[in-house]
């Protein structure tokens, strides 16, 4: 065997150990061939081409600009900040503008109850009701969290939170939106699972998983097709929390 087989050959085998673990990491690192199938099944039963956007694959979050702000978005646990003014040593108090219809009022209550019930508790959230709902006033203010519900079209996402933040990763702003295209006729549970999710992002939070498909981690900030499993935020976020904020 001349030389260049023997390349030609390593070459060859480094490139399936390559597709072999690229393959494993995106059915959510199985730990057996039964649950590398369940997985492969479970990602197979839920495609579709016409469901999937390549412009929007991680279009949860994005920021509207800002002093040198970009897209923010992904599964790194990356975090941003409210400006100092918001968050002191002694935690985070902020102010969320409730500008929802009547049919998101239950969603929205529980979901700030949730991300509140922290020991000890780490965010104060205050809110403010918006009088006459209206989509036009679903726009971005300085120093709160404006929080709305619209139909924001077969945009592939159930909800999204948009932020300003700048270079510092300083949050200047956030508006967070539910998508009735998807959510109008939805369950409680993915209402509730989508509001705890786009509020965890306006307090900085990032993913903590985006594998729909992997075992949950029990948390609002896991991207899951399970949204019963991951209604409320969970000790990793208090923890991220009490991080960036202090105790």
């Amino acid at each position: 065997m001349g030389l260049g087989s023997c390349i030609s050959g390593c070459v060859t085998l480094i490139m399936l150990a390559v597709t072999g673990y690229l393959l494993w990491h995106f059915l959510g690192q199985p730990e057996s061939f039964d649950e590398a199938l369940t997985n492969l099944n479970n990602v197979l039963d839920n495609f579709s081409f016409d469901d999937f956007d390549f412009s929007n694959m991680f279009g949860d979050l994005d920021s509207n600009g800002g002093d040198g702000g970009g897209d923010y978005s992904g599964g790194s646990n990356h975090t941003l900040i409210w400006d100092l003014g918001k968050a002191t040593e002694n935690g985070l108090t902020l102010t969320l503008k409730n500008n929802l219809d009547e049919t998101w009022q239950l969603e929205y209550q529980q979901a700030v109850a949730n991300w509140m019930d922290s020991d000890p508790g780490i965010v104060r959230l205050e809110s403010v009701r918006v009088e006459d709902y209206l989509k036009d006033k679903c726009k971005a203010e300085d120093g709160l969290m404006m929080v709305c519900n619209y139909n924001d079209g077969d945009n592939g996402m159930l909800g999204f939170n948009n932020l300003v933040f700048d270079q510092n990763d300083i949050i200047y702003s956030s508006v967070a939106v539910m998508n009735e295209y998807y959510l109008a006729n939805a369950d409680w549970d993915e209402r509730l699972y989508t509001m705890c999710h786009e509020v965890g992002h306006g307090l900085g939070l990032d993913h903590t998983d985006e594998n729909p498909y992997n075992k949950d981690l029990g948390n609002c900030m896991d991207y899951t097709d399970n949204p019963s499993a991951n209604i409320l935020p969970g000790d990793v976020n208090f923890a991220r929390l009490r991080g960036i904020y202090g105790e």
